[in-house]
């Protein structure tokens, strides 16, 4: 028994407890206030919810038999991410002009309660159901860029996009892979029930929404913050124009595919192929050796995050961590592309994360950074909704040609992997043809993080602005804003004195 899921017995709650001491970590180091932990537990439970029904919801669709064109429909509507595509950016949009983020996030856990009512009703797995589904969760988790601005603008009053990027990743991805967790292990130990409703994640996605909701009662927003700076401010500051939009969403989007591609399908595929022999034909064996490989695309992003930005990125400054960042996983794919290993590549998608994690927040921090100097644009919902539109594209393509049996998909789908032992030639035939696919796919990612990487270098000066000294930038920003509250205290003085006067 224990062979067949240490990952879910084991390795995961291993993960589990040094995220919650990473987590606490965080809570010491940055001596947050009562508070700020009560945002902080907002956002974990939102997210455990979250990442129930998005596993849950996934999992039912596995379940699902459809015919291939309906299959194609469901990867382009019935997934999430193509709707938070469009309402990350109106979310951004929309707070920003109300100057309230609480209204969105409101939104968020309506519709994610709609999401878990819509999943625990879709037994059938009607079309309707998924593509209703994917709907509500596309509205819900728009709110994760919501959850970056609220941080930066109520606790640091817009001046540290940086920490605001870090702190609220870990505890997202925390949330989120917890969530995750709880999912699984349900659908594992009821796996022989086919009668089985899974009302345990019905009522656990409730009950963390609920746990969630309360505490964001407890923070009120400010509104004062939730908005751009004025034009005095500004004019100290690097000005905003087109080239910083199309940096930072060109580079996340660019970086988000080669990183969805190293996750997708036909790496995970080639993996099954490798590993069968090495575990007796067994995919009970095999699955949680691919549960550990997605697993280690996640873990380092919310275990070592904080650790990385406060010990060398807050010192060396984000050139250098990007360059580093991208040589690390430069190296990994050059490693991949030279072997067919399937626990060297476990190995190194540990490495790849860990690298990626630092690429992403470093942009999504000047995103929240160019957000109140853009006279309204909501850059923080483009740049997340080009992240969302590469993890899109990526999983609708390699999906849509699994599905209709093109290429060596086609060899994959005719294996009966319940039976693996009698199709052992048909396995190593595939390994072996995959594994030329992947080193001419890795070869071809390696290139491109180079290109990538050389294009970084030349433009970063453009949206990284003040910001490549990390430590001036925070010292102007704590100046100017000094000033401008030491400005408005004047003004109200003032015209409190007037009013006294004329009375």
């Amino acid at each position: 028994m224990l062979n067949q899921s240490w990952d879910l017995y084991i390795l995961s709650p291993l993960f589990l407890f040094f995220g919650i001491i990473s987590v606490g970590y965080v809570i010491l180091k940055e001596r947050l206030s009562l508070k700020w932990i009560a945002f902080t537990l907002e956002i974990i439970f939102f997210w455990v919810a979250a990442g129930i029904t998005l596993t849950w919801n996934s999992a039912q669709m596995g379940w699902s038999t459809f015919s291939n064109p309906v299959s194609v429909m469901l990867l382009f509507f019935g997934t999430s991410t193509l709707f938070a595509v469009f309402f990350k950016p109106l979310a951004t949009w929309l707070t920003g002009k109300l100057h309230h983020r609480r209204w969105f996030m409101y939104l968020g856990i309506a519709t994610l309660i709609l999401a878990i009512i819509t999943t625990f009703a879709n037994t059938d797995g009607t079309i309707v159901g998924f593509i209703f589904t994917a709907l509500f969760l596309g509205i819900a988790v728009a709110n994760n860029s919501l959850y970056f601005l609220f941080e930066n603008e109520q606790f640091y009053y817009r001046i540290a996009p940086t920490m605001s990027a870090t702190i609220v990743s870990i505890f997202i991805l925390f949330g989120t892979f917890l969530g995750s967790y709880i999912a699984q292990l349900e659908i594992f130990l009821s796996r022989n029930n086919s009668n089985n409703n899974h009302v345990i994640l019905f009522t656990l996605g409730l009950l963390f929404l609920t746990i969630s909701c309360i505490f964001l009662t407890v923070n009120k927003e400010n509104p004062t913050w939730v908005r751009g700076f004025n034009e005095a401010i500004l004019d100290e500051l690097p000005k905003y124009n087109w080239k910083v939009l199309v940096g930072l969403v060109g580079v996340t989007f660019a970086t988000t595919v080669i990183f969805t591609i190293t996750q997708s399908s036909i790496v995970v595929d080639f993996l099954t192929a490798k590993l069968l022999p090495k575990h007796h034909f067994d995919m009970d064996l095999v699955r949680p050796w691919l549960n550990t490989y997605s697993t280690f695309y996640s873990v380092p992003q919310f275990l070592f995050g904080y650790l990385i930005y406060k010990k060398v990125t807050d010192k060396v400054g984000y050139r250098s961590i990007i360059i580093v960042s991208m040589s690390l996983i430069f190296a990994s794919l050059v490693v991949e592309t030279f072997t067919t290993n399937a626990y060297v590549f476990i190995f190194f998608n540990l490495i790849i994360a860990l690298a990626a994690s630092q690429v992403f927040y470093a942009f999504f921090a000047m995103a929240i950074m160019w957000n109140y100097r853009s006279h309204g644009l909501p850059i923080t919902g483009f740049v997340a909704g080009s992240q969302s539109l590469g993890q899109f594209l990526v999983t609708m393509i390699v999906g849509s040609i699994k599905i209709n049996d093109r290429g060596i998909f086609k060899d994959f789908n005719a294996i009966d992997l319940t039976n693996a032992a009698n199709n052992t030639e048909a396995i190593n035939n595939f390994a072996n043809n995959a594994g030329n696919v992947i080193m001419v796919l890795y070869a071809i990612l390696a290139l491109f993080i180079v290109l990538l990487a050389v294009i970084m270098f030349f433009t970063m000066k453009i949206y990284f602005a003040d910001a490549m000294d990390l430590n001036n930038a925070r010292i102007n920003m704590k100046r100017i804003l000094k000033n401008e509250i030491k400005t408005s205290i004047n003004t109200r003085t003032t015209s409190s004195l007037l009013e006294n006067k004329g009375e």
